[in-house]
C-alpha cells in the first residue's frame, strides 16, 4: 500500500513550514514548477548558444535558403529539425509553466504586518 493523501499533505506541511496543508500544497508545486523552468531555461540556453541566436531569429534565419543549407550540410537536416522542434517545444513548456507559477503566486501566505 502506497502514502495516503493525507499522509502526503502532512509531508507537504512539514517540508515547506506551512501551517496550512493548501499553502504548503501550493510551495511544493511552486518549488517543483521553478526546478522545471530552471531545466527548460538552461537547455533554452544550449540551443542559443549553439546556433548564436534566440529561437525568434532562428526562426527568422530559416527564411534564408543559404543558412538553412549550411546548416543542413553542417548537421544533417533530421538533426536541424529535431534542434528546432525541441526548441520550440521547450519554450512552449516554460511559457506554459510560467502562467502556471502567476496562477499559483495567490496561493503564496501574505506577508507578516509589522
Amino acid at each position: 500500500m502506497g502514502i495516503t493523501r493525507e499522509q502526503l499533505l502532512e509531508l507537504a506541511r512539514q517540508i515547506t513550514g506551512q501551517a496550512d496543508y493548501d499553502a504548503a500544497v501550493g510551495e511544493t508545486i511552486k518549488g517543483y514548477i521553478a526546478k522545471k523552468l530552471a531545466e527548460y531555461e538552461r537547455a533554452i540556453r544550449r540551443y542559443e548558444r549553439k546556433y548564436g541566436m534566440s529561437f525568434t531569429q532562428f526562426t527568422a534565419k530559416l527564411q534564408d535558403k543559404q543558412f538553412v543549407q549550411r546548416l543542413e550540410a553542417e548537421q544533417g537536416i533530421v538533426n536541424l529539425e529535431d534542434d528546432y522542434f525541441e526548441w520550440e517545444g521547450l519554450i512552449s513548456e516554460v511559457e506554459y509553466l510560467r502562467r502556471k507559477m502567476q496562477e499559483l503566486t495567490p496561493l503564496s501566505p501574505p506577508a507578516a504586518s509589522t
